[in-house]
């Protein structure tokens, strides 16, 4: 979620965007114009690899802003391709979570993709979680849609508390952590 609260509009966001080329004046007053909700021509040359998130010294999360624009303007994608790729992921049948009894991998639908990738023994003892019952939704901010996304979120998470396992947290994400 865009935190308009931290943006202070330095423009770095645009300014060192690789595929949108504004200097650091032209990047605060195209990103001034996004938060008041006028029209900015460049929204169609986004490529949705997020990192104006990370270029943002605030952490205001300016990409957030970006797909909210895109999916109110309706046509960053064709429709009728959004609507496709949701039916194509959207899961059929109802969900019956696996017996879990072990640390669980979720491999969403990306397996299916590159099932080389996840074999061998480091993934031995693991639980495979797989499929569309379990797919992220990560894909569609990448679309222009955001809603998509947050609207799978709760069901998602859902699914996952529904198998059981248990949750641990790595020594090394431990002593990351403040």
């Amino acid at each position: 979620m865009f935190i308009e609260s931290r943006c202070d509009f330095c423009g770095d966001c645009l300014a060192k965007c690789q595929y949108i080329d504004f200097d650091q004046q032209q990047g605060t007053r195209e990103f001034e114009k996004l938060v008041k909700g006028e029209p900015v021509d460049w929204l169609k040359k986004c490529i949705t690899c997020f990192a104006c998130n990370e270029f943002c010294p605030q952490g205001a999360r300016p990409f957030d802003l970006i797909v909210r624009r895109m999916e109110e303007m309706g046509n960053y994608v064709d429709p009728n391709l959004l609507a496709a790729v949701r039916a194509r992921f959207t899961a059929k049948g109802d969900f019956q979570p696996p017996p879990v009894k072990s640390t669980v991998l979720a491999l969403c639908t990306i397996e299916a993709v590159i099932p080389w990738a996840f074999q061998g023994q480091l993934f031995a003892d693991l639980a495979v979680v797989k499929g569309r019952h379990y797919f992220c939704n990560v894909l569609f901010p990448h679309m222009g849609n955001e809603s998509i996304l947050r609207e799978g979120l709760k069901p998602l998470v859902d699914k996952y508390a529904a198998l059981g396992a248990e949750e641990k947290l790595s020594s090394l994400m431990m002593t990351a952590m403040p």
